[in-house]
């Protein structure tokens, strides 16, 4: 397996996602690529950062706001496009 290849599927491998020949293929290829080994470290890295912060809490009606303001820039938006091909 080639670096290019094999990094390709390095997030998928962190997550163990991989199907085993796909996985053991991959392991083959990290145990003799530094370079290779050092980018999953790198993936691992952010991916442990990332389940450790702590997601804010979405005020209630947050959701509710930004999809009525979607609906009226969509409309807006209709309306204009209509009135130009008036």
């Amino acid at each position: 397996m080639q670096c290019k290849d094999a990094q390709k599927q390095l997030r998928a491998f962190s997550r163990g996602e991989l199907p085993v020949d796909i996985r053991r293929t991959v392991n083959e290829h990290l145990s003799g690529c530094v370079a290779c080994r050092l980018k999953l470290a790198a993936i691992d890295d952010v991916a442990g950062v990332l389940a450790a912060a702590k997601m804010p809490s979405i005020p209630v009606g947050v959701s509710a706001r930004v999809l009525a303001l979607a609906r009226q820039r969509r409309n807006a938006e209709a309306a204009e496009t209509w009135n130009l091909m008036r």
